[in-house]
């Protein structure tokens, strides 16, 4: 799967080889997906979106440092960098316009690991890898995670969440109530910030990233393993991760406006007709 790219679902409707019920590849596959939740307090859902992004495409293996013995500093390492516009689907644009006034906030989040988060696979760096956002001020936070428990179980938490969302997910996203999900957690958030129950804070073994409101810019970090159980590594994707309040998630380069491209293709406009009399004069 590649960024800045939607599937073709029109073309693929067409030749009818697609149903409504979307394809989610679990994290225990070893080939997951960058998943966006959107959540609405007052009405007590959640909008969940498989974006399509492989955490392979966003964090290479290729890029990881080595693993050893000793646990690490903390790295942050700014060496791997995501860069990605994804614009909203059909389905996001509804469930925000649906939202009305309700204040919105979101995440989002994604994990994969060889089968077993606990197994010796996934001790090694690109073993599990995580992918979270969380405010700059959380910075330390994130980077003193341990492989166990604190990956490891995040691990288990959103694979059985994932799992359940798979059951029934169609393509573009869809909405769940706060209570849906498996029996380790809810569906992004559960009742409120700091809920051990839900994602918003990794399954109580992370950063709480509930309470972030839509147009506000977050850090993008990914996580994985060492060699050991002790000091998991973490890299900064990215330090300007934002979802607008029309539904497009981008982080690095920042795109422009259509205002600003409107006014530029008007200004270059007015230029070549200025050259047009020039020339006639």
């Amino acid at each position: 799967m590649k960024n800045l790219i939607r599937f073709g679902v029109a073309g693929a409707l067409m030749a009818g080889y697609v149903t409504a019920q979307a394809q989610v590849p679990l994290p225990s596959s070893g080939n997951s997906d960058l998943w966006l939740f959107v959540s609405d307090q007052k009405a007590g859902t959640t909008f969940a979106e498989d974006t399509g992004m492989s955490i392979s495409s966003l964090v290479p293996k290729a890029s990881l440092a080595a693993g050893g013995s000793t646990p690490p500093a903390a790295v942050l390492a700014t060496t791997i960098q995501a860069n990605f516009t994804l614009n909203p689907t059909t389905a996001l644009s509804g469930y925000i316009t649906a939202a009305g006034t309700d204040t919105l906030t979101w995440a989002v989040e994604a994990l994969q690991m060889p089968g077993s988060p606990t197994g010796a696979g996934s001790r090694q760096p690109g073993g599990i890898i995580g992918i979270t956002d969380n405010p700059a001020s959380q910075a330390t936070n994130t980077s003193n995670m341990a492989l166990s428990p604190n990956v490891q179980n995040w691990a288990s938490g959103f694979q059985q969440d994932v799992a359940y969302l798979a059951a029934s997910y169609v393509a573009g996203g869809k909405s769940y109530a706060f209570t849906a999900g498996s029996t380790t957690g809810q569906v992004w958030g559960g009742t409120g910030a700091g809920n051990q129950a839900g994602s918003t804070d990794l399954y109580g073994q992370g950063p709480d990233t509930a309470g972030i409101g839509l147009g506000q810019a977050v850090n993008l970090y990914a996580l994985t393993g060492n060699g050991n159980l002790l000091q998991a590594q973490s890299y900064l994707l990215g330090n300007n991760l934002t979802l607008s309040s029309n539904g497009t998630l981008s982080v690095g380069a920042v795109p422009l406006p259509a205002a600003v491209w409107l006014f530029g293709s008007g200004l270059l406009g007015l230029i070549g007709v200025g050259r047009r009399r020039v020339a006639a004069a």
